[in-house]
């Protein structure tokens, strides 16, 4: 009979060492007590590094998506690894899988369409969130 020894990868390392931290630690009540707004504001500020963002237009925008439709139940876990990792770590671990992807880029999308991100006069210049667009989610769809 074949006995099943599961493959030592980094991404099952990460996973695990997080999740130990977390319940060895004592670092639970921590990472419980997040705000997702907080980890929706890091991620803009994450993965928009270039551009300076006004004081309050990652929170605002945040308290803006959180009311969306998002399943909070599978953003919860990416925000208890960010919390424990950091930003890099889950881009290492989850970076290049398809759901991730789309998350990511559809939570950035967003908030610069709902901003003053395209219509800047100069990189300099602050981004100001005003608020989500109901409009289209994709800026580049193309209408028949």
């Amino acid at each position: 009979m074949a006995t099943f020894i599961p493959r030592l990868t980094r991404r099952n390392a990460l996973i695990g060492g997080g999740a130990g931290a977390v319940l060895l630690a004592g670092g639970g009540a921590f990472v419980l007590s997040s705000e997702v707004e907080d980890f929706y504001a890091a991620l803009v500020r994450h993965y928009i590094p270039n551009d300076p963002i006004a004081p309050g237009a990652a929170e605002a925008f945040a308290a803006d998506y959180l009311k969306s439709d998002e399943d909070l139940g599978k953003v919860r876990p990416l925000m208890y690894m960010q919390k424990i990792a950091g930003f890099a770590a889950l881009d290492e671990a989850l970076g290049g899988q398809g759901p991730y992807e789309t998350f990511v880029r559809r939570v950035a999308t967003r908030f610069m369409m709902g901003s003053n991100y395209f219509q800047r006069s100069a990189a300099s210049e602050p981004v100001r969130y005003h608020g989500i667009t109901q409009a289209c989610g994709n800026p580049f769809a193309r209408f028949s």
